[in-house]
């Protein structure tokens, strides 16, 4: 059916109110590939830790004088989880990272200090450094990682150490500067991030380290601004991660960097950003949990915010690029609060399943503390449609226009006119395409795959020198690309 919209009178601002109106309410609801696994009673305040039975840990937070707690989720072998609380941890403060595990099965991490506290470090819910506040440092966060020997580290507004002895534990701090995430590569070597750089530290062998600034982030460029998570690192010794803000739209980025190994800046690193965030509903926005890595080289990870529906952030891949491509994103989950807002980093099983945590869920109106534990198939995730090039448009009504991209959904064949697609007149203020409260409004598609477009008409001839643009929805996801715009010329296309 062909409808008409007749817009005699609208202008500029009255295009931009319609336009808001189809990208808020003729979205689908996205596809169901999240499952909250477990509601937590409490706020969880780290990402999940896995054995290799399948098993998953996290922690929660604390109330009051309280500590908080470690649990641990089992397959119940029903297609279900069970929880169990393994610890619960002597306040004051509460846990604040992520837990590892040791060759014998031990599990480690970090509280907060509170009420007066300075923070431990735990193996088995049994306190086994406790910091002082002074020299030693305080509070520590953001997680721990262990090297062969079964050394741990972590960070309390210093980069530290704890050593086996006698029965016990020795500290002692190797780098007198701030960190917010670590990682260790097969060598020992410790990679750190803190407000503005990322670093190495080099073991000597003799229980000294020699630190070294691998890239910093300058301010007010379009360079990464802020970052933070733990680092990841692939075979070839490459480090990826985030930064909460920077980027080409000041809503944060995912960047890589790769060590030189030969010529005159041999032993210096280089660094390209792979992704900068967009923010609104079309992409997420503030990444903080850093990435991790599988084993094709795609990249997943967390925002804070942005993603469609109330802003709770989002899920996202990065592909991995073929030959000299680029990486392209697609948003795997949107969080609306009651299936949570604010996730975590993420793990993955070898299935390829995502698991992670998040504040809120189903009970968050009943109670302001919870928060869930949450599966994702990335498998099953749509793609969002990505427009890449469109041919050229000229003033007429009748005309075979091209637009190249990726996502699009495959409905070929497919011909006639589509509810999927929307022709902008910014200039004329006037739109064509799209389904207003089910009334399609004339756009003509010859053929529709999941790369490529091609229109033999639009509802109407645009003039020549207006500003237009396409939005694209997928049939299959319902996801919104972000528009692009052109200028009509004179002359047949």
């Amino acid at each position: 059916m062909i409808g008409k919209l007749k817009l005699p009178t609208l202008g500029v601002l009255a295009l931009a109110e319609i336009s808001a109106l189809l990208l808020v309410t003729a979205l689908p609801a996205q596809a169901q590939n999240e499952t909250i696994i477990d509601n937590l009673l409490l706020n969880p305040t780290s990402r999940l830790t896995a054995d290799s039975a399948g098993n998953l840990y996290g922690t929660t937070g604390s109330l009051g004088a309280g500590g908080g707690t470690v649990y641990e989720l089992s397959p119940s072998g029903r297609g279900g989880w069970n929880e169990t609380v393994l610890y619960y941890l002597p306040g004051p403060g509460g846990p604040n990272s992520y837990l590892i595990f040791d060759s014998l099965g031990n599990l480690y991490g970090t509280t907060a200090g509170n009420y007066g506290g300075y923070g431990f470090v735990f193996e088995n819910g049994t306190i086994i450094y406790s910091f002082t506040g002074g020299a030693d440092g305080g509070n520590p966060c953001c997680g721990l990682v262990m090297d062969s020997a079964g050394n741990i580290y972590g960070m309390a507004g210093n980069v530290f150490e704890l050593s086996p002895s006698d029965g016990g534990w020795t500290e002692q701090v190797i780098y007198d500067g701030e960190a917010t995430g670590l990682a260790i590569d097969p060598a020992g070597s410790l990679f750190g991030v803190s407000s503005s750089t990322i670093f190495e530290l080099i073991p000597n062998g003799d229980g000294t380290w020699n630190p070294v600034i691998l890239h910093t982030f300058p301010s007010g460029s379009k360079d990464g601004v802020t970052p933070h998570g733990v680092p990841a690192l692939d075979g070839a010794g490459n480090l990826y991660g985030t930064t909460y803000g920077g980027g080409k739209y000041n809503y944060g980025t995912v960047y890589k960097l790769s060590p030189v190994t030969t010529g005159p800046h041999k032993g210096s690193w280089t660094e390209k950003i792979l992704h900068s965030f967009r923010g609104g509903p079309l992409d997420g926005s503030g990444p903080e949990q850093g990435v991790m890595l599988d084993a094709e080289g795609n990249i997943y990870g967390t925002t804070s915010d942005g993603g469609k529906g109330t802003g709770g952030g989002t899920v996202f891949e990065l592909a991995g690029p073929v030959g000299k491509g680029s990486y392209e994103e697609k948003i795997l989950w949107s969080f609306n609060v009651l299936d949570g807002f604010g996730p975590s980093a993420l793990i993955m099983d070898s299935a390829g399943d995502l698991y992670g945590t998040a504040s809120g869920g189903p009970y968050y109106w009943y109670d302001e503390l919870p928060g869930i534990a949450f599966e994702l198939n990335p498998s099953s995730a749509p793609q969002i449609p990505r427009i890449t090039s469109v041919s050229r448009i000229s003033a007429q009504q009748s005309q075979t226009i091209t637009i190249k991209g990726s996502g699009f959904g495959n409905l070929a064949p497919f011909s006639g006119l589509s509810p999927f697609l929307c022709f902008y007149d910014h200039t004329g203020g006037w739109i064509t395409g799209c389904d207003l409260q089910g009334v399609d409004i004339g756009i003509t598609v010859s053929s529709w795959t999941d790369s490529q477009i091609i229109l033999g008409a639009l509802g109407r001839a645009p003039n020549v020198g207006d500003v237009v643009s396409f939005v694209v929805w997928s049939a299959q996801s319902g996801a919104v690309t972000d528009s692009r715009n052109y200028t009509v010329v004179a002359g047949p296309n």
